[in-house]
C-alpha cells in the first residue's frame, strides 16, 4: 500500500489540473501553483526507484538483531579481518564496513579519507596506490579494552573482496557504508554484487543521496539505505562541535540546508530514493519515528548504539535492528531479552 501512495496522489492532483474540478474559478496564482505541483509530482513519479524484491528484503532482516559497527571497535582494529573475526566471536549478525578507494581504484576498507588516525602511514587514501600499502599496518596505533594485545601485530589493510569472501564462509551479513560518489565505484558495487550474488546478504548504505539513487538505479536488486543524523551538513562530528566551515555565513547556510534535509528525510525522500531502509542515529529513534517509517514500508535499524538499557530498549519494545562499537556487551543483553521471553 505505501508504494501506491504517490502513484494515488498524482493520478488525483492530474485529474484536478487537467479537468480543472472543482476549481475551475480559481484564480490565476492558485492554478499556476497547481501546474507546478503537478509537475513536481510527475517528476518525482518519473525518476524516483522502485525498491528491491520484498523476499530478499525478508530474507535480508530475518535473524538480524545487531551489528558490528567496524567489527568490534573497542577489542580489534576497526574495518579489519581481525575485527570482523573477533565480533564474529562476540556474536555479531552483521558487520559494518567503510568503503574506501586506492589511487589505482582498488576498493579498500577504511573509514577516514586518509590513514592518519588509525595506521603507520600518512595523507589521503586515494594518493597511493594498492601495492603501496602492503606496509600500511591498521594496527599500529590500536589500544585494546580487552585482554588482546595489537600493539605488536601487523593489520594489513583489508580489500573489500576479501571481507565479501570472508562474510559469505562466515555467514555474516554485511552492511556497506559508501562516501565515494564517483560512477565507477556505482559500476563496481553492481558487479560485486552479481558475481557473489548478495542480493538478500548485504545492503549498501551512504549519507549521501546520490550514491544510494544511483546505486539503485544501476541495479534495482541491490538493498539501499540512507544514513541520516542530525546536523551532519554544518557539523563534522555527532557531538556537533566540530563546524565543516569557519565562515558564519557557510555555518548559517548550511543549518538552514540541514533543516530542509531533515524534513526531506521525514516525508519524502526514502520513496524518492527507492531504499530499503533508514539507517538513523540513535539519538532521533522514538516509538513515533519507527511507526511513520514502517508505515511506509521502510526498515530502520539504529547507529550506533553502546549503551545497555537502550540496547534492551531497542530489542524488547522496538523490536528494531542495530550497530554497535561493543557487540559483546550487545550479546549479553540479548541473551537477557530473549530469557524474559522465555
Amino acid at each position: 500500500m505505501p508504494e501506491l501512495l504517490p502513484t494515488l496522489l498524482y493520478c488525483f492532483v492530474f485529474g484536478v489540473y487537467y479537468f480543472q474540478w472543482p476549481f475551475s474559478s480559481l484564480s490565476l496564482v492558485w492554478k499556476t501553483l497547481l501546474h507546478i505541483l503537478t509537475i513536481l509530482l510527475g517528476s518525482f513519479m518519473f525518476f524516483r526507484n522502485l525498491r528491491a524484491n520484498p523476499k530478499n528484503v525478508s530474507t535480508f532482516f530475518e535473524g538480524f538483531c545487531f551489528g558490528g559497527h567496524r567489527g568490534s571497535p573497542l577489542n580489534a582494529p576497526e574495518n579489519t579481518l581481525a575485527s570482523f573475526e573477533q565480533a564474529k566471536k562476540e556474536g555479531v549478525d552483521l558487520i559494518e564496513f567503510d568503503v574506501g578507494f586506492t589511487k589505482d581504484f582498488v576498493p579498500v576498507l577504511m573509514h577516514d579519507d586518509d590513514l592518519d588516525r588509525t595506521t603507520n602511514m600518512t595523507g589521503p587514501l586515494n594518493k597511493y596506490n594498492f601495492v603501496e600499502l602492503k606496509k600500511c599496518n591498521c594496527a599500529a596505533k590500536f589500544s585494546s579494552l580487552g585482554n588482546q594485545d595489537f600493539t605488536s601485530n601487523f593489520e594489513p589493510i583489508c580489500t573489500l573482496e576479501n571481507l565479501i569472501e570472508w562474510s559469505i564462509k562466515n555467514n555474516v551479513k554485511m552492511l556497506f557504508d559508501v562516501k565515494d560518489t564517483e560512477i565507477k565505484l556505482v559500476k563496481l558495487i553492481a558487479l560485486l554484487f552479481e558475481r557473489y550474488n548478495l542480493y538478500n546478504k548485504a545492503i549498501v548504505c551512504s549519507f549521501f543521496p546520490t550514491v544510494v539513487y544511483r546505486i539503485k538505479k544501476e541495479n534495482p536488486n541491490i538493498l539501499t539505505g540512507i544514513t541520516w543524523r542530525r546536523w551532519f551538513i554544518t557539523y563534522d562530528d555527532i557531538e556537533f562541535t566540530v563546524p565543516r566551515s569557519s565562515s558564519k555565513l557557510i555555518f548559517f547556510i548550511s543549518m538552514i540546508l540541514d533543516v530542509i534535509w531533515i524534513w526531506c528525510v521525514k516525508l519524502w525522500i526514502p520513496e524518492f530514493l527507492g531504499v530499503d531502509m533508514v539507517l538513523t542515529e540513535r539519538r532521533e529513534i522514538s516509538p513515533f519515528y519507527l511507526k511513520n517509517m514502517t508505515a511506509r514500508g521502510f526498515k530502520v535499524c539504529a547507529w550506533t548504539v553502546n549503551e545497555r538499557n537502550e540496547m534492551a530498549w531497542m530489542s524488547r519494545e522496538l523490536k528494531i535492528p542495530f550497530l554497535t562499537d561493543a557487540p559483546y556487551i550487545a550479546s549479553h543483553v540479548l541473551k537477557n531479552v530473549n530469557a524474559e521471553k522465555n
